[in-house]
């Protein structure tokens, strides 16, 4: 199991399985076709550019919360529930 919190317990790593979400906050020169985003929405970017967030692709194979919240074939739920 990943660690979630990094061994400083300063900074936070965080899965993601979108990929465009995940450039947007690595990525500041997509501002100009994102400043619609309410400033809200910023505040993950600050966290990242201060190293308080780790933002890592995940596929969507693999997303833990998948058992939890959409139907799944046979095998994939029993991957989820051992």
């Amino acid at each position: 199991m990943p660690e979630y919190i990094a061994p400083n317990y300063q900074t936070v790593n965080m899965r993601k399985n979108n990929q465009g979400a995940i450039t947007l906050t690595k990525n500041p020169h997509l501002y100009e076709r994102s400043k619609h985003i309410d400033v809200y929405y910023h505040y993950i970017r600050d966290l990242a550019e201060k190293g308080k967030l780790i933002i890592k692709y995940i596929p969507t194979i693999n997303m833990p919360t998948n058992g939890l919240t959409k139907p799944l074939a046979r095998t994939a739920f029993e991957r989820f529930r051992s």
